[in-house]
């Protein structure tokens, strides 16, 4: 094929990037999310690339984002391309060399520890058991480590973090009040109050953070507080704790969602929020660490997306 190649350096390759995903998930802020720019950004590149192909590429007919007939021509075309990129540089991989034996990760117990385990195990045994991957739970020094370059990654919500970490957004997390089968609140399927939960008692989750304080803006936070009976550091405690009781606990979906547990039809909106991915810049540029970030990055992202 001749291929002008004056024509491909004569526009920025990476609004390229840019028009894949927007006919991919025909939604500016998915998008956003995955390029890691902000929405205005994106649709700034989306008004030079329908300068570029004058068409307007993307069209919104009922609420919905549609596919322009050229878009739709030259989207299986793209496909092809970035199928064929993945392909060229998924073959670095097997020339990134881990810089030490074992990296440090602390995240939530439960479906993310889970799920996680089983991707960085692969990735061990990719590498003949040569680098080792500890997992901990959420703890009270988890930040100032990270903030200290002893911990390579954390997971979570968090505040108080220096200058020095990166962070990188890889889902968002549904909460919603969970209790056990045959529990009394659970007798019918009419929505509830949430004032009928407060005389059960709550078991709380203790690094909730910032999640918890926007829950308790939108009910009453000192019932909360006055009804709380336990504090658990793991949520595979408070779980198991539940089964056995009437106590009521505030729960991620998808932690959940691997449980008996019941998740109440309460009327009030109860809270939802971002979880991220942080290190410290010191590994910034480190190749091995680059290729750990994308990995859990992946598997995170699959799992904020699961349906509850």
């Amino acid at each position: 094929m001749n291929m002008n190649i004056k024509l491909i350096v004569k526009h920025d390759q990476n609004l390229i990037i840019t028009l894949y995903l927007l006919l991919k998930y025909k939604h500016v802020s998915r998008v956003a999310d995955e390029i890691f720019v902000s929405q205005s950004a994106v649709s700034q590149q989306l008004n030079k690339l329908r300068r570029i192909f004058n068409d307007k590429l993307l069209v919104r007919t009922n609420n919905k984002m549609m596919l322009t007939p050229l878009s739709d021509k030259i989207f299986p075309q793209l496909e092809n391309i970035f199928n064929s990129t993945f392909q060229i540089y998924n073959q670095l991989e097997g020339i990134t060399q881990p810089t030490k034996e074992q990296y440090r990760i602390c995240m939530i117990d439960g479906a993310m520890t889970n799920n996680s385990a089983s991707v960085l195990a692969s990735i061990s045994e990719k590498y003949e058991k040569k680098v080792k991957f500890e997992i901990l739970g959420r703890y009270d020094g988890c930040v100032e480590d990270l903030n200290q370059g002893k911990l390579d990654f954390l997971v979570g919500n968090f505040s108080g973090l220096s200058n020095n970490i990166h962070q990188l957004k890889i889902g968002n997390y549904s909460y919603s009040i969970y209790v056990r089968k045959n529990h009394p609140l659970n007798k019918n399927e009419a929505p509830i109050n949430i004032k009928e939960t407060y005389s059960y008692g709550y078991i709380q989750f203790v690094y909730h953070g910032e999640l918890i304080r926007e829950f308790n803006r939108n009910v009453d936070r000192n019932e909360i507080n006055q009804n709380t009976v336990l504090n658990f550091s793991q949520y595979s405690s408070i779980i198991d704790y539940l089964q056995e009781t009437d106590y009521v606990s505030l729960l991620p979906d998808v932690v959940a969602a691997r449980s008996d547990l019941i998740k109440l039809n309460i009327i009030e909106e109860l809270t939802s929020g971002n979880s991220y991915l942080y290190w410290h810049s010191l590994m910034e540029h480190d190749p091995f660490h680059r290729y750990l970030r994308a990995r859990l990055f992946e598997h995170s992202n699959n799992i904020s997306h699961q349906k509850m």
